[in-house]
C-alpha cells in the first residue's frame, strides 16, 4: 500500500528534489507553482512576462508577481497619485506594454464638468511606487452621465489601435444613443476623438457591440426596431440589425437582414485584409430557436456587402435535439448564444455558440416558531457548444457539436462554460466535466450522460479537440483533486504558441500552472 502511494506521488512531482508539482496530460505536462493565499478571494489574470517574472492582477486591486516556475514572489497594492481629485474614479483596463503595466481609468472633474480619461504607468522594477499619471483625453459631461455610465476599452485585432469609448446616454428614452470615442495608437497616444450620436432613437435602437478595425475604423453593431420594441409583427421580424461604420472613407450605415428570417444573435470582427466579417444565428420562427447560421463580409474598399450566405443545420446536428418527424417538418433547436470568434492564418475563421440559461426557484422551510421562511436559489446551466468553421471565401466547411451538461447553483456559473483555443490546424475547447464521462473512454465517449455539478473532489478539467474535418475527440486532462483546487475556464489563457496558463482557485487559495504542449499535439 505504501509503495502504491509512493509511486502515485512520483507521477506528479518532478525528479529535481520533488520541488514542483507536475501533472502529466495527453496534451503535455502541466508544471505547477506552489499554492499560496491571496489577500482577497478571486483569481488573477495574466498581464505579461519578462525573462524573470510573470505579472498578474488580482481582483483589480493588486499586482501579483510570480517567478518563472509560477511561484509567488510578491504582491503590490495598486496606487494612483491623483485618484482623490476625481469623483466616480474607476479602473477600467489594465495592459502590459513594453515591460510596463498600464492602467486606464476614468473619473469626473466637478469643477470643469468633464470626464477625464487617464493612463497610469507603472514600471515592473518599481511596483511598490504609485503609478505615474497622464491624461489621454477629456470631454464635457454632466454629473448624471458620469455616474450612470462607464468607460469601455476595445483593442484592434492586430493590437495596433485602441478604442476607448464612454456612453453618454441618459435615462430619457426619446434621446438618441451617444458616446464619446477616443482612438489611440498602440502606445495609447491619442490619434483622434469624437462625440458620436447614433441616428436612431435609443428607445428603438440597442447597441450590441462596438468594434475597432486594424486601420482605426470604428464599427457599431446594433438592433433597430420598427415603431415599437417587439420582435415579431404579423409573423415577420420587426427589427433589423445594423452596422454603423466610421472610417477614413466616411460614415456608412449597413442594414443587415435575412429576408423574412429572424436574426437571433450576431457578432462582427475585422480580418487581416481590413474587411468586416459578420457571423450569426437565424430562425424562421422567432427568437427562441435557431435554424442555422449565416456569414457576411463588408469590403473595406467598396464599403458594400459582398458576401451574404445562410447555412441551415444539417441532419447530423438536428438529430441530437429533434425527432425524425420534427426534422422532416422543419423543426428548430433550442436557442444558442454566440461567444468567441477566432481568425485563422489561412483567412478563414471559426466561431462558437453555447446553450446557456439561468433560472430561479423559490423554496420554503419552517423556522423554529412554525413560520415559513422563503429563500431563492439561482441555477446556472451551461450545456452544448456549436463550433462553425468557414474558409476565406465564406463557405461553411463544417459544424461540430460539443456535448456537455453543466448545472450549478448560487455560484454564478463560475466553474462552468468553456475556453476555445486555436492550435495550428486544431481547436481545443477546455471545460470542466464529470470524471465518470471518461470511464471507460473508448466506449463511453459518445454517451456523456453525467452532469457536471462542481462537487468538491469530483470534477475534472477536460479538453475536446477538433481536427481539420470537424471531428471531436474528448479527453480528460486532470482531476481537480490532484492540485486541491478548481480551475475556472474563464481564467485559462494561451500566452504563446505552445504554452497555456491554468489557474487553480479555492476561495483565497491559488496555484498557477503552465501547460507545455507536447510536439505531437502541435502537429
Amino acid at each position: 500500500m505504501k509503495k502504491a502511494v509512493l509511486l502515485s506521488l512520483l507521477v506528479f512531482f518532478s525528479i529535481s528534489g520533488f520541488s514542483q508539482l507536475v501533472s502529466d496530460t495527453h496534451l503535455g505536462k502541466v508544471y505547477w507553482g506552489k499554492e499560496f493565499k491571496q489577500a482577497r478571494t478571486g483569481f488573477s489574470q495574466l498581464l505579461g512576462e519578462d525573462k524573470k517574472h510573470f505579472y498578474t492582477i488580482n481582483n483589480w486591486e493588486e499586482i501579483v508577481v510570480l517567478d518563472t516556475n509560477l511561484n509567488f514572489v510578491s504582491a503590490h497594492p495598486i496606487q494612483f497619485s491623483d485618484a482623490k481629485k476625481l469623483r466616480y474614479f474607476e479602473l477600467e483596463k489594465v495592459l502590459f506594454l513594453n515591460k510596463e503595466i498600464i492602467f486606464i481609468t476614468s473619473g469626473y472633474n466637478f469643477r470643469n464638468k468633464e470626464i477625464v480619461i487617464q493612463k497610469h504607468t507603472l514600471s515592473t522594477s518599481a511596483l511598490h511606487k504609485k503609478a505615474t499619471s497622464s491624461r489621454i483625453s477629456s470631454f464635457k459631461a454632466d454629473k448624471k452621465q458620469a455616474k450612470l455610465n462607464q468607460l469601455y476599452v476595445e483593442v484592434s485585432q492586430d493590437s495596433t489601435h485602441y478604442l476607448l469609448y464612454h456612453n453618454l446616454s441618459t435615462e430619457k428614452k426619446e434621446d438618441n444613443e451617444s458616446f464619446f470615442a477616443i482612438i489611440t495608437n498602440s502606445s495609447l497616444q491619442k490619434k483622434w476623438d469624437k462625440q458620436i450620436e447614433v441616428p436612431y432613437s435609443s428607445k428603438l435602437f440597442t447597441i450590441e457591440q462596438i468594434k475597432l478595425d486594424n486601420k482605426g475604423g470604428l464599427h457599431i453593431l446594433g438592433i433597430n426596431f420598427f415603431g415599437k420594441v417587439k420582435t415579431k409583427v404579423k409573423g415577420k421580424p420587426n427589427y433589423h440589425y445594423r452596422i454603423l461604420s466610421y472610417t477614413a472613407q466616411g460614415e456608412k450605415d449597413f442594414e443587415i437582414a435575412l429576408e423574412d428570417k429572424f436574426i437571433t444573435d450576431m457578432n462582427i470582427i475585422s480580418n487581416a485584409y481590413g474587411n468586416l466579417i459578420g457571423v450569426g444565428l437565424y430562425s424562421s420562427e422567432g427568437t427562441s430557436s435557431i435554424k442555422g447560421s449565416f456569414y457576411l463580409k463588408i469590403n473595406h474598399r467598396s464599403q458594400k456587402i459582398v458576401i451574404h450566405k445562410i447555412f441551415p443545420f444539417g441532419y447530423d446536428i438536428l438529430q441530437n435535439y429533434l425527432s425524425e418527424q420534427k426534422i422532416a417538418t422543419g423543426g428548430e433547436i433550442m436557442l444558442y448564444n454566440l461567444d468567441q470568434i477566432i481568425l485563422h492564418k489561412d483567412g478563414g475563421l471559426s466561431f462558437s455558440a453555447e446553450q446557456h440559461y439561468r433560472n430561479q426557484k423559490v423554496y420554503s422551510q419552517l423556522n423554529p416558531s412554525g413560520g415559513a421562511i422563503n429563500y431563492t436559489v439561482d441555477f446556472f446551466h451551461h450545456n452544448d457548444v456549436l463550433v462553425f468553421r468557414h474558409d476565406i471565401s465564406g463557405e461553411l466547411l463544417w459544424t461540430s457539436l460539443l456535448k456537455k451538461t453543466q448545472a450549478t447553483s448560487n455560484d454564478g456559473g463560475y466553474y462552468s462554460s468553456y475556453q476555445l483555443l486555436p492550435q495550428k490546424d486544431k481547436l481545443y475547447l477546455l471545460f470542466n466535466d464529470h470524471p465518470d464521462n471518461y470511464l471507460p473512454v473508448e466506449e463511453e465517449e459518445e454517451e456523456r450522460s453525467f452532469v457536471f455539478h462542481n462537487e468538491p473532489g469530483a470534477t475534472c478539467l477536460s479538453v475536446a479537440s477538433i481536427d481539420t474535418k470537424g471531428n471531436i475527440h474528448y479527453k480528460k486532462l486532470l482531476n481537480h483533486h490532484e492540485i486541491g483546487l478548481n480551475i475556472s475556464p474563464a481564467s485559462i489563457q494561451q500566452f504563446d504558441d505552445n504554452q497555456i496558463l491554468l489557474v487553480g482557485v479555492k476561495r483565497r487559495k491559488q496555484r498557477f500552472g503552465k501547460l507545455k504542449l507536447s510536439p505531437q499535439t502541435q502537429d
